[in-house]
């Protein structure tokens, strides 16, 4: 059965939706990696986003090329030997992510309601289950209907805050590594739904751009918001909760942004699982990541982001040169073909 082609601003829209999860829309991650670097936040914030905007681009354009069907294929291609390693350990980091999503909506429903942390977990795990059961197209549905309207109301949220920001002096040099972490870890959990994608987009490029600059745009106003007030937001679980918590709109947002992400990492794992699990791979996934989750958000970010981060950059720079080789293989037929209409 042919697979219906997925246009640029869907997929960018979804890709989008997969970085803007529990963590960067909480502002926790946001604050970790690039608010409390001072001056240099916002300088991280670019520098990440245009990592994420290539890399997404030459993960896309890989599995377009080869019609690679998961994430375990990619790592095949692109790490030989290694690859099994390195499918693995995206695996591990899926979870993760996962999980980062499920403590994400416990944290959320433990703030605003009489729920218990616990239990808000495993209803985040089966909302995300549900809708990854219906497979890409409703996943994609649901980034479309959701992700512009989470970014325009958490960039109004942060706004009026991002206006009183007073960053401090750059000291050091930090902020490009605490960017290319940020950009590896969030890279990495997008590998599997960025797979999916370029097999199914015949624009990877105008894609990884949504992707670029709506992570960029969102972050650098979250990022600015927190640095307004640093020392009182250092320890709260979710910072941007924390600023409107008299804006119980600022919940749904939360709410959408763990759950187009959320349901992106159940999606990879599930279509990495399902021929050895069937459909019920998409519930066993989301009940596996659940213990994972008891950690909490503030343990994941900033324990959990940069370990897994740290692994991973060698990935990045396979997957680059793959690329690479890929380009280098059509080359020749395009400069032929050149040569002969001349």
């Amino acid at each position: 059965m042919r697979e219906k082609p997925v246009g640029a601003l869907p997929a960018g829209l979804t890709y989008l939706g997969a970085i803007v999860g529990a963590g960067f829309a909480s502002g926790r991650e946001l604050l970790y990696f690039f608010a409390r670097t001072g001056a240099g936040g916002l300088a991280g914030v670019a520098m990440a986003a245009i990592v994420l905007g290539c890399w997404g681009y030459f993960t896309m354009s890989l599995a377009r090329s080869l019609r690679l069907p998961d994430y375990g294929a990619l790592c095949a291609v692109a790490c030989g030997r290694a690859g099994v390693f390195y499918d693995r350990l995206l695996t591990i980091i899926t979870f993760s992510g996962l999980s980062v999503m499920i403590a994400g909506g416990g944290t959320v429903l433990a703030e605003l309601t009489a729920i218990p942390y616990g239990v808000g977990t495993l209803l985040t795990a089966l909302g995300i289950a549900v809708v990854v059961a219906g497979g890409l197209t409703r996943l994609i549905r649901v980034s479309v209907a959701l992700v512009p309207v989470l970014v325009v109301l958490a960039a109004g949220f942060a706004w009026p805050h991002a206006l009183l920001a007073k960053p401090t002096p750059l000291a050091g040099l930090s902020w490009p590594l605490w960017a290319i972490l940020y950009a590896s870890y969030n890279w990495l959990l997008s590998i599997g739904i960025l797979t999916t994608l370029g097999r199914r987009t015949g624009s990877p490029g105008p894609a990884a751009a949504w992707g670029c600059v709506g992570t960029g745009g969102l972050a650098a106003l979250i990022v600015l918001a927190c640095q307004a007030d640093l020392p009182r937001l250092a320890q709260c679980p979710a910072p941007m909760l924390e600023l409107t918590r008299d804006h119980g709109l600022y919940a749904c947002v939360l709410a959408a942004a763990i759950l187009t992400t959320g349901v992106t990492q159940a999606m990879a794992v599930a279509v990495r699982f399902e021929p050895a699990l069937g459909r019920l791979s998409v519930f066993a996934v989301a009940l596996v990541a659940l213990p994972l989750s008891r950690l909490g958000l503030i343990v994941l970010v900033e324990r959990l982001y940069p370990l897994l981060a740290t692994l991973g950059l060698p990935l990045m720079y396979v997957v680059a040169r793959a690329w690479l080789q890929e380009c280098r293989k059509k080359a020749p037929y395009v400069e032929g073909n050149s040569r002969t209409a001349s």
